[in-house]
């Protein structure tokens, strides 16, 4: 088989993006994702209902805990997303308590939003994610980015 010589760095390219795509599909997080059970019709109204909220900047603090029970991960990741976009203090103790969400897509959105209420009095609960060797990578990650953002005396530098 005979190659042009411009094509040879293309079909390297795509040598190591075939190499990359198996070795992606065969980690343990792309497994997690993809064995999800697929959204319902109600959880599909909850995030609707989510986007609505967050348009007209409403912190529905009743429709917001009935959505954060939800048993679909994504429901309740996209709520905590709802609750930081809104940006009302109001929703600090709901992002807390997503903080030890069994999922943990959940629980750095939490801690992301938390980071984007500039919640000063979460500076020592951050910390203590971030120094703790048991928290996940993607919460300890936006632990770091949380308390950059909120930047008070009592943030550690990063």
């Amino acid at each position: 088989m005979i190659h042009c010589i411009r094509c040879v760095p293309f079909l390297r390219t795509l040598r190591e993006t075939t190499w990359l795509t198996l070795l992606l599909a065969s980690s343990p997080v792309l497994a997690q994702a993809q064995s999800r059970r697929p959204l319902q019709p109600q959880d599909v109204s909850d995030i609707t209902a989510l986007v609505m909220l967050e348009d007209t900047r409403d912190f529905n603090q009743d429709a917001l805990t009935r959505i954060l029970q939800s048993s679909h991960p994504d429901v309740r990741r996209r709520a905590a997303q709802s609750i930081a976009r809104i940006n009302d203090r109001r929703g600090r103790a709901q992002l807390r308590a997503l903080i030890s969400d069994a999922d943990t897509s959940v629980a750095a959105t939490a801690v992301f939003g938390l980071g984007q209420l500039k919640d000063s009095a979460a500076v020592p609960l951050l910390d203590s994610l971030l120094s703790s060797p048991r928290t996940p990578v993607t919460v300890a990650a936006e632990a770091a980015r949380s308390l950059g953002k909120i930047r008070t005396p009592d943030a550690r530098p990063i």
